[in-house]
């Protein structure tokens, strides 16, 4: 209680007191003695489930923090190496065969909490989901800046492929900087632009949709895709305005307004409004293992998207804000953000950024398994823009050392104010700002996104294995990869050939360069690179007498006489000749 009474005594001041502030008093939490072992929660895939990816992760999610103890996860005769994120620990797998049952097994005291409990095991048995062999075939046309495709624009592709297809038309996109603004007309569905490589593609255009002479967002963004059924893989979309400037206004890189739209391994980037999702009620999104960059309400809109696994870039030290929604109140699932990494340039503990705010209508917006390298204001949301959130929270979100991150302080209440004078206050809340692990378990990219037709976004992205390669003097030549429809052959970084084979011959300029092949998919995404290795054609060794066949070659490579003795080559095997 102040004294406004007593004299001053021994300071010309008339500050009466003194104040003190900003004082924090920091220290190591007490960890209380535990006797409990860590409890599964849930897993994915879930015991017994069908329809699993051949390519994917086990993740596990336990009651409380966990560490790893001794024993080893094992899948499918392998040992897989896993990942902790405070509750969470991932395993990932890959190479499994489709239409097949497989049990993964964790031994006792693999896992452990934070005093030295262990967990009890587990072993939980899949099926993978089924996938026919397709028919082999190249892509239906070639983008090529420097005229080695069919077109040397991206647009003129989209423009001559066929409208009202009901099988994906596949498009391949060859290195390099494609400008301007891009249309998909909404007649036209079924369209895969596959890129040669997110790094070396990108579509790039600087118009804005805020601020003087603004496009209207359809006109403005770099790429505007109208039509259902899309897949783009391997390529950034690029606003140069917000990525030059690293600064508002309204500067679109992608409006996605159909519905079934899946994206991966692709780059959104920008300042203000990066990513325009559906405006169309539940229409569905999907996108996987991407780079999405901004800083002011970068990714908004409406629609059930499902964001797996992406690098979410803050390029704004202070004040940004990720989502801006404006779900009606009859969608079904929102934005679910799963096992997401946010990250900003250079320390981005130096950087702080808001989850979201409210931009109209009840946006729903989750974050489950999040890592985030970046600060989160302990409120988590900004409370006021023009909506009222109708579900924003979050289950499990870590620091950038895999600690929980305290969410006690996560706000439920949320205002706008309806008149322009600020006089008339709505308000509103979140059902709540943290979710159970139980909740948390239902948000599957199945429940979200399957829908009345059983849409499979995670199949489009499912890359067939990379082929085995070997050169034999001219000529690539590998096995043929299970669910492949053609390969596709680089030097270096340029593309020189797109086969249905299982060889290639390499035309001789490119004799000494860094020869790669990868598998093409049904739907045109790509393998990882097969490197090819120098190869004499060597299969067995073996001592025999001398044939009269012809075709005989030294360990050089160099075709010899066949009176020629020693080890010698000969129809593929490498022969003692005496």
């Amino acid at each position: 209680m102040p004294d406004y009474a007593s004299p001053l005594t021994g300071v010309e001041s008339v500050n009466d007191g003194t104040a003190v502030a900003e004082i924090f008093v920091l220290a190591d939490s007490n960890q209380a003695d535990d006797h409990e072992a860590p409890l599964l929660v849930t897993s994915i895939p879930a015991l017994n489930e069908e329809g699993v990816s051949a390519t994917g992760s086990v993740i596990l999610t336990f009651n409380e923090k966990v560490v790893l103890g001794e024993g080893n996860a094992v899948l499918d005769g392998e040992t897989l190496q896993p990942t902790v994120s405070g509750k969470t620990v991932v395993y990932p797998y890959s190479g499994l065969k489709y239409a097949q049952s497989y049990e993964f097994t964790l031994p006792a005291g693999a896992i452990i909490d934070r005093s030295g409990n262990a967990f009890e095991g587990v072993a939980i048995r899949f099926t993978t989901m089924a996938r026919k062999q397709p028919a082999a075939r190249l892509y239906d046309a070639v983008v090529a800046q420097d005229g080695t495709g069919d077109y040397t624009t991206v647009q003129a592709a989209i423009d001559a492929a066929p409208t009202g297809r009901t099988q994906p038309w596949l498009i391949f996109i060859k290195k390099g900087v494609y400008k301007g603004h891009h249309d998909i007309p909404a007649n036209k569905p079924f369209l895969y632009l596959i890129g040669q490589d997110r790094n070396l593609v990108s579509i790039s255009d600087n118009r804005l949709s805020g601020g003087d002479n603004a496009y209207k967002v359809n006109e403005g963004a770099t790429l505007t895709a109208n039509s259902d059924n899309l897949y783009f893989e391997g390529i950034n979309f690029v606003n140069s305005y917000g990525v030059e400037k690293n600064d508002g206004p309204q500067a679109l890189a992608l409006y996605t307004l159909g519905d079934r739209v899946a994206l991966n391994k692709v780059g959104l980037l920008s300042y203000q409004d990066t990513w325009l999702t559906t405006t169309k009620l539940n229409n569905r999104h999907y996108i996987k293992d991407s780079w999405i960059e901004g800083a002011v309400d970068f990714i908004y809109g409406q629609g059930n998207v499902y964001l797996d696994q992406d690098t979410i870039n803050i390029v704004r030290k202070s004040g940004g804000y990720i989502v801006a929604p404006n779900h009606p109140k009859e969608t079904t699932w929102g934005y679910v953000f799963m096992n997401n990494v946010i990250t900003a340039p250079g320390n981005p503990a130096e950087t702080d950024v808001w989850l979201g705010r409210p931009w109209h209508d009840t946006p729903i917006t989750l974050f489950i398994n999040t890592r985030s390298y970046v600060k989160i204001p302990a409120a988590g949301w900004y409370p006021t823009m023009g909506g009222l959130p109708k579900l924003w929270a979050e289950y499990n979100t870590m620091d950038g050392d895999g600690n929980p991150v305290d969410l006690s302080h996560r706000i439920t209440e949320y205002y706008y104010y309806a008149d322009g004078d600020k006089t008339q206050k709505v308000t509103g809340h979140s059902e709540k700002a943290v979710l159970s692990a139980e909740e948390a378990a239902c948000y599957t990219v199945k429940n979200v996104l399957s829908g009345s037709d059983g849409w499979q976004p995670t199949l489009l992205c499912e890359a067939c294995e990379a082929p085995v390669v070997k050169k034999i003097n001219a000529t690539l030549e590998w096995e043929k990869v299970p669910y492949a429809i053609s390969y596709v052959v680089t030097a270096g970084d340029e593309v020189i050939g797109f086969t249905e084979k299982t060889s290639f011959e390499v035309p001789a300029a490119y004799q000494d360069a860094v020869l790669r092949v990868q598998a093409v998919n049904e739907y045109g995404g790509l393998s990882a690179y097969g490197k090819a290795s120098l190869s004499t054609g060597i299969d067995e060794i073996a001592v025999q007498q001398r044939s009269d066949d012809k075709g005989w070659y030294n360990m050089m490579g160099m075709k010899v006489s066949a009176t020629s003795k020693g080890v010698l080559i000969h129809q593929h095997k490498k022969v003692i000749v005496k």
